[in-house]
């Protein structure tokens, strides 16, 4: 495998990034810009958008909602680590970190993928717009 993904790789994340920057065309022309928090992508830095993960209040409702409709979500960091058993002996109260509780409650990713189309993002924001809008 480290032999053949390579040389794809460049040609992958080119793709990604493009699919971000439809998922962001999308959200705009939705108007969904102050419900739904983007990812950041500070100026002079390149991300590679292996996921993409927005943040909406009520998460659940609309992973549900995205899932009736057949798209597939993912929440990759449902306990902020100061919540973790691992941590404990760091002696942090649970509302240590506020902010990090608030991303634990938000947080969804997107479909991302190189080979995912604009028709297949156009059929997630046209979802997402139905639980947020």
């Amino acid at each position: 495998m480290l032999r053949v993904k390579p040389p794809y790789l460049l040609d992958w994340n080119r793709k990604r990034r493009a699919n971000a920057a439809t998922y962001r065309e999308l959200v705009a022309m939705a108007g969904l810009e102050d419900r739904v928090r983007l990812p950041v992508e500070p100026a002079a830095r390149t991300h590679v958008y292996h996921q993409f993960v927005i943040r909406v209040p009520d998460r659940d409702v609309i992973r549900a909602h995205l899932a009736n409709r057949s798209i597939g979500t993912e929440v990759y960091c449902p306990v902020p680590f100061h919540r973790q058993p691992f941590f404990a002996h760091l002696g942090y109260s649970c509302e240590a970190f506020p902010n990090a509780d608030t991303a634990a409650r938000e947080e969804l990713a997107l479909p991302m993928y190189p080979e995912l189309t604009s028709d297949q993002q156009q059929h997630v924001i046209d979802s997402l717009a139905e639980c947020v809008a």
